[in-house]
């Protein structure tokens, strides 16, 4: 599993470099795990060299049981007595002429917090930082928010700078 930790890392690490780089005064909201479990599907019907450069990217060359690894972190990650569940939605997507089974369709509870979050600023960085905490604390996202874009040296660009060493505390 400690293998695959570090392989949905590196993979991370490589999407969010490359979607900066290919629009570095965009706005970026990913789910790297979310991602990388969905192409992990696809991987397991992939074959030469689509299965060699799929490997490569999600960086599984390391892993031996790719699917049994994924089984073991998300049990990892939900372990017992946790106060907090957290569950992968993915799909998949094909060419719209390829003959798919019924559209079937599920109203589905959505989140929904109304409280009071922290909430800071830097100031080197020209950039907002909000914490929203899951149930109980032990986990939270963290969402950076540039101000507008000033020239090259702002935005995105200066929070995603690679000599950035970021500690924030509320």
């Amino acid at each position: 599993m400690e293998q695959l930790s570090l392989a949905n890392t590196r993979f991370a690490v490589d999407l969010f470099r490359t979607l900066k780089d290919n629009n570095p005064s965009g706005n970026i909201f990913i789910s790297p795990m979310s991602i990388s479990s969905a192409l992990a599907m696809v991987f397991l019907g992939a074959r030469g060299t689509t299965e060699a450069q799929m490997s490569k990217t999600l960086h599984f060359d390391a892993i031996k049981e790719i699917h049994s690894s994924f089984q073991s972190l998300n049990a990892d990650i939900n372990k017992r007595g946790a106060p907090y569940i957290l569950k992968l939605a993915n799909r998949l997507y094909g060419e719209k002429t390829y003959e798919f089974l019924p559209k079937d369709t599920k109203t589905v509870k959505m989140m929904y917090q109304k409280s009071t979050f922290p909430f800071g600023y830097i100031e080197d960085l020209k950039c907002r930082v909000l914490e929203l905490p899951y149930q109980g604390w032990d986990l939270s996202m963290v969402i950076l928010l540039p101000d507008d874009i000033e020239d090259e040296a702002t935005g995105l660009k200066k929070v995603t700078a690679p000599t950035l060493m970021l500690h924030v505390s509320f």
